[in-house]
């Protein structure tokens, strides 16, 4: 008797999970492409830049701090990296996307 109950719970707690699981998947798919499905909604405005980057090794955080307040962008840093040669930091609404062989890039500011 006291197995039959614990398989009970065991067998609702994981109904319970799983739906959690299939919630959370969903309502996270929504929340990345809902500037797909509502685009009058939002507004994306953008801007060619031309910088002078150093070596890869000696961009720092220090360094995308600087960048960006010579480009007038005083959002908080949320993260950078530099991936196939392109040097991509995110704010809360603005993107950059810089080429770091070229220095040409990118603003991306949305509304």
């Amino acid at each position: 008797m006291k197995r039959l109950i614990l398989r009970n719970i065991h067998l609702h707690l994981g109904y319970f999970f799983v739906g959690l699981l299939i919630a959370f998947a969903l309502s996270g798919i929504i929340m990345n492409h809902r500037n797909q499905w509502h685009p009058e909604k939002f507004e994306i405005l953008t801007e060619d830049i031309q910088v002078q980057l150093p070596n890869e090794d000696k961009i720092s955080k220090y360094y995308i701090k600087e960048l960006t307040r010579s480009l007038q962008i005083f959002e908080t840093l949320k993260r950078y990296n530099i991936y196939k040669e392109k040097l991509k930091i995110q704010f809360e609404n603005t993107e950059i996307e810089i080429d770091t062989k070229t220095g040409k890039g990118e603003i991306l500011f949305f509304y």
